[in-house]
């Protein structure tokens, strides 16, 4: 899909058919899933969406006293004024100064409940203020058919080009908000054929959602309205034309079954209970004339008394599921349900660009939007995309960076934050980091850490490896700066042990971390901290008996002080917990160098599988 903003016009022929609460239902529910939503109410003559939202309190006050109509009048007249064969300028008007925000206390649940909340706004109309006499001042009539379409077009211009500020989840904390515009505007078109119906079908939509009854007036009625606007009464095919970047027509997710050349839902409301076969009849009859399956709306007995957003008041009554149907296909419509996400997601995480050089290309802002939006449908961002193997995934460093804040910013508890601020900490510990000294690393590799702990004090997870890393970068230095590192180490490994019910881990790590500074010493001082690192191995052996890693570590330190003997108990200990000892681990460790070339250690070492 294209991720500018899409406008979708909600059409009937007649009323009573329920199109304005679907309209607000739509909308609810795509806000629910973290969509930037704006309802525009262009039923002029009947305001239904703006009416029930201001009766039910739904909306915030704006600042200034416009409204859908002043909007409208501004079109009109930069459309009347244009010289003939000129195109219109944009009116002169700040269209945030016209909107209301539906107030959050009248938002449906979310999906994903730690996401930032999503635009929810609505071009109203104001019956309050003169509203007859500024309709009437409009005279539409008096358009020519260019002048509708040019209005329709420049309303459209003026709809999408509307941006606020808004902090995605893959920015860092700090960062300023970007300009972003709606990923919706759903429009609710006035009955019949009028000059406001033709403007709000003409090029301002780019789908159509056309609501019909069953009967045989709503049927003609809908079936003549189709004709002329040239919409073709047969389903779209693969044979068609692509209507836009966003139809998913032709792709290897397609969408679902619409109307064309501009893609069309056909919705059947309400559909009444009772009489099954007569009802049955009816919507064949309306299936066979207008040349596609409807979706149905059903009947409630709810909505003949009182109006409502039923996917967030009655989540579970048969009408608020055929909502969100609708509203999935919708989503389905310019390729963004879950489904199409998902696999454009993976062919977007397949490295593309010149096969001979191997030099990918991404559009990370592209692959960022469509992670966003499955989390926010889903609650979840793991499935998308696992973030363990982000270091291996080939992607940009500073895109790998927005993924893992996308990831941490939409995490479902503080609990998995705190893993995932581990896991960026201890992907940042690289040996090539430490060789270059890179200061910057460092820093942000114990921000990271902090971070960590920060959400999970009792994460003693992240206090081992954050000691391990300190010991790590403290080889690389020399004198009292090594020394402060080591320092360090050995107090993230105290609080560790504090804090853990295993505490055997801890020990263990702690005195890892003395045996590294005891080799950058000499004397008394590498004596003391040998003797230090065996007190704490020896205290993890004493909870964790079999424990191979304690062994080994333990030969380790008898090798760095050239006991012959005890290296090799230990090691012998060492293999019988550990079937896969093997040669290549005592090669490549430096500790053993003082008891390498004796003849028992080479017997022991030869005994060991390749």
């Amino acid at each position: 899909m294209n991720f500018q903003p899409r406008v979708f016009t909600f059409y009937s022929y007649k009323g009573g058919v329920g199109r304005s609460m679907a309209v607000l239902n739509t909308a609810y529910y795509l806000h629910a899933r973290g969509r930037h939503v704006l309802v525009v109410d262009l039923d002029l003559e009947a305001p239904g969406a703006s009416g029930f939202l201001n009766r039910t309190g739904e909306l915030l006050p704006t600042k200034s006293q416009g409204d859908v109509v002043d909007v409208l009048a501004a079109v009109v007249q930069s459309v009347r004024d244009a010289p003939a064969g000129t195109p219109p300028e944009l009116p002169p008007l700040l269209l945030e100064s016209f909107l209301h925000s539906v107030d959050v206390e009248h938002y449906a649940e979310p999906k994903h409940p730690r996401a930032a909340r999503a635009r929810l706004d609505v071009l109203a109309a104001d019956e309050s203020r003169n509203y007859a006499a500024r309709l009437s001042a409009l005279n539409l009539p008096s358009l020519s058919a260019q002048q509708i379409f040019d209005s329709s077009d420049l309303l459209r211009a003026v709809l999408r080009n509307h941006r606020f500020s808004f902090n995605h989840p893959w920015q860092e904390e700090g960062t300023e908000p970007e300009p972003t515009g709606y990923d919706y505007i759903l429009v609710d078109s006035r009955t019949g054929f009028t000059e406001v119906g033709g403007l709000c079908v003409g090029p301002l939509s780019d789908r159509l959602v056309v609501l019909s009854g069953l009967n045989d007036q709503n049927i003609t009625g809908t079936l003549n309205f189709l004709n002329f606007v040239g919409l073709k009464p047969q389903q779209r095919s693969g044979e068609d034309d692509v209507w836009d970047e966003a139809d998913p027509l032709g792709s290897p997710e397609p969408g679902p079954a619409t109307l064309g050349p501009k893609p069309t839902l056909l919705v059947a409301s309400p559909v009444p209970g009772g009489e099954m076969t007569y009802k049955k009849d009816r919507m064949e009859v309306l299936k066979k004339q207008i040349g596609l399956a409807p979706l149905r709306l059903s009947y409630h007995p709810q909505m003949a008394l009182m109006e409502t957003i039923f996917i967030r008041d009655y989540p579970d009554e048969y009408l608020a599921m055929e909502y969100s149907t609708l509203a999935d296909r919708v989503m389905a419509m310019v390729g963004d349900s879950n489904e199409q996400l998902r696999a454009s997601v993976h062919r977007l995480i397949r490295p593309k660009g010149n096969k001979s050089n191997g030099d990918p290309e991404w559009d990370g802002n592209d692959l960022l939007k469509r992670m966003t939006r499955i989390a926010v449908s889903t609650g979840q961002l793991e499935t998308v995309f696992p973030i363990r193997f982000l270091p291996q995934s080939g992607l940009p460093d500073s895109l790998q960076k927005q993924i893992r804040m996308l990831d941490i910013n939409l995490a479902p508890t503080d609990e998995y934050a705190a893993e995932s601020w581990l896991a960026w900490a201890d992907a940042l510990d690289t040996e090539e980091a430490r060789r270059r000294g890179d200061v910057a690393v460092f820093q942000e590799m114990e921000g990271k850490y902090h971070r960590s702990i920060l959400l999970k004090p009792d994460f003693q997870e992240a206090l081992g490896n954050w000691g391990a890393a300190l010991s790590a970068w403290a080889t690389t230095k020399v004198g009292s700066e090594a020394d402060e590192l080591f320092r360090r180490a050995e107090e993230k490994h105290k609080q560790a042990l504090a804090i853990t019910s295993n505490k055997y881990i801890a020990l263990n790590n702690w005195g890892t971390a003395l045996l590294a500074w005891s080799q950058i010493k000499e004397g008394t001082e590498n004596k003391k901290l040998l003797d230090h690192a065996e007190e704490k191995f020896q205290e993890a052996l004493a909870i964790k008996a079999d424990d191979p890693i304690i062994i080994y570590n333990l030969a380790c330190l008898s090798g760095l002080k050239g006991e012959v003997e005890t290296t090799l108990f230990w090691l012998e200990s060492w293999r019988k917990l550990n079937s896969k000892a093997a040669k290549s681990k005592l090669d490549n460790d430096k500790d053993f160098d003082r008891v390498r070339n004796d003849p028992r250690f080479q017997a022991f070492r030869d005994s060991l599988i390749d």
